[in-house]
Parts: structure tokens; sequence; C-alpha cells
């Protein structure tokens, strides 16, 4: 993977960071990309019986495989994804809410902190309806 492409308009964009993908790095352009878990990809529809041909309504992508060889048969396919499979269980804790969850099929630590960031705001905050914590300054503190 060179990139994710946001499938969920909800999403940015998301690059690799230059401390893994730059010049001299181990994920730089000419070397490697990072290694991704591709989920639920259309030549697996068209190959396998098994697998279902509809896709399951709990499977929502949210980013795709964005990667330099376009005639890989993963080239797009989704990478992350939403699941509402377990979105009616909500916990026993005060301020719960039941949920979709979210599955990155890469590591987000690879992910550029600037554009990793609202992802993760957006899950947690969004979605999951975490509460944002206030940070008390000290008196005098900027």
């Amino acid at each position: 993977m060179r990139e994710a492409f946001a499938i969920d308009p909800n999403f940015p964009t998301l690059t690799l960071r230059p401390e893994a993908a730059g010049p001299g790095k181990w994920y730089e352009p000419s070397h490697f990309g990072l290694d991704v878990e591709v989920y639920n990809p259309v030549y697996f529809k068209q190959l396998c019986q098994q697998v279902p041909r509809n896709t399951r309504p709990c499977f929502q992508p949210v980013y795709g495989l964005e990667c330099f060889d376009t005639l890989e048969p993963t080239y797009h396919q989704p990478v992350a994804f939403w699941t509402s499979a377990y979105a009616d269980r909500v916990a026993e804790v005060p301020g719960a809410v039941g949920a979709r969850s979210i599955v990155f099929g890469f590591s987000p630590v690879f992910i550029k902190p600037a554009e990793m960031q609202p992802a993760l705001d957006y899950v947690f905050f969004k979605e999951w309806k975490l509460p944002k914590r206030t940070i008390a300054r000290a008196a005098g503190s900027p």
C-alpha cells in the first residue's frame, strides 16, 4: 500500500509517513509498500464458489488500496471497513452507545499523524460518541 483512498466520505486520504516511506527508508517507493490485509476483494467472488455473491449488509468499506501496480488484483479493494455485526451491543457503563466497529487492515503508526488523527477522531467522537477529555491547565500556563 502506498496510500489508502477514502471510500467513506467522512474520512481523509491516508499516506505513508516519510519516516517510514521516504528515500532510504524501508517502505521507500522503489523498495516496498506497506503490507495490508484486503477484505472481500471482488476476485474472490469471481473465483471461489464458497464466497457469497452478495456483500453482507454489515460490511461497509472505509478505505481502498492504492498502489503503484494498477493491474494488481487487489488494487482499489477494501483495506478498512465498518462492521455493524455487533452494533447492537452496548457496554453496561453510563453514556455507552451501540455503534459499528472499524477494522483497519494496516498499522496506523505508518500513516502521517496529521491524516490519521482526523480518521481516529471521527471513529472515537462521531461514531462511538466517546466524550472528549478536557485538560485542566495550571494557572499562568499557556
